[in-house]
């Protein structure tokens, strides 16, 4: 082999490995990027359903009711408009977060990213979101939303952790769903206590005194047929049977608020508090449920 030819097959190697490493790192950038959106999307998210929850609890109570919120902006928000009773929080990638929630709404909301208090009133005309401190000089009454902190699925009656990426799909009402492991009892058989799904929020609060708990729960089934479900609820001495309404047609998103403050009437039966999901299917079908959004919404004077 002459010299020129083995030079010229060596510059045509060092070619080819250079156009292999521009395609990988094109390729990682390319995966960096859409993790990158992911959680700044889900981020989004997070905010808009910690104000929505919110803004329905003051709603709940009345003219006057009063919270606050603590939310941590994505660094990437772009505007957050509170119009045509929802609101939406827009990214610069142009993508949103978006609730709607049925009631009038009104605010402006600064967007520089962090930790941000927003103040929550309800009005004559609505529910008004703002963070001037002075709004909060009287306010006693504050309020917390939780999300869940760690869980298992116990499905197939053994025990497995929940990951990260599905405590993230429980964190949000949207498309991202986490799906039981196995199928529920059939064949009108009842529950087994032995197969559930386990969920611990672990709020860790400390306040004078609990003045309500509300419980939001979206989830959907996999099949058109007919089940039962219910949550057996810990309030840190005894577990309580609270049975649940059901969806009737599947992937679609079946949404309950569950009023716990009865059961949940401290701030150590709250801080204790934990829960487990429990269905069986009526006919002779294989079924699983899809788990959307678990959150407590929890109000207190401090």
């Amino acid at each position: 082999m002459s010299k020129g030819q083995a030079a010229t097959e060596l510059i045509v190697i060092l070619a080819v490995v250079l156009a292999l490493l521009g395609a990988a790192l094109f390729f990682y950038s390319d995966i960096n990027n859409s993790f990158s959106q992911q959680f700044q999307i889900n981020k989004a998210k997070i905010v808009v359903a910690d104000l929505s929850s919110a803004a329905q609890s003051v709603y709940q109570q009345g003219e006057e009711a009063r919270t606050r919120v603590l939310v941590s902006f994505p660094s990437e928000a772009k505007a957050i408009n509170f119009s045509d009773e929802s609101i939406s929080l827009e990214l610069n990638s142009g993508r949103k977060a978006y609730r709607y929630l049925g009631l009038p709404l009104t605010g402006t909301l600064s967007l520089s990213p962090g930790e941000h208090w927003v103040f929550v009133e309800s009005t004559a005309n609505g529910v008004s979101f703002n963070e001037e401190i002075s709004f909060f000089s009287t306010l006693k009454s504050f309020n917390s939303l939780y999300l869940i902190n760690s869980g298992s699925d116990v499905s197939d009656g053994s025990s497995r952790a929940l990951t990260p990426a599905e405590l993230t799909y429980l964190s949000a009402d949207d498309s991202s769903l986490i799906t039981t492991d196995d199928y529920w009892p059939k064949n009108n058989l009842g529950y087994d206590e032995n197969k559930y799904l386990e969920f611990i929020f672990d709020p860790q609060l400390t306040a004078e005194n609990i003045t309500q708990v509300l419980l939001y729960h979206t989830y959907q089934i996999t099949a058109s047929k007919e089940i039962a479900a219910k949550f057996e609820l810990w309030n840190g001495s005894s577990w309580i049977n609270q049975s649940l309404t059901v969806p009737s047609v599947k992937d679609t998103d079946h949404a309950q608020v569950l009023n716990l403050t009865s059961m949940i009437n401290s701030v150590n039966s709250l801080n204790e508090f934990k829960l487990r999901f429990l269905a069986y299917v009526v006919p002779n079908f294989n079924l699983k449920t899809r788990h959307d959004y678990l959150a407590l919404n929890v109000t207190y004077e401090q």
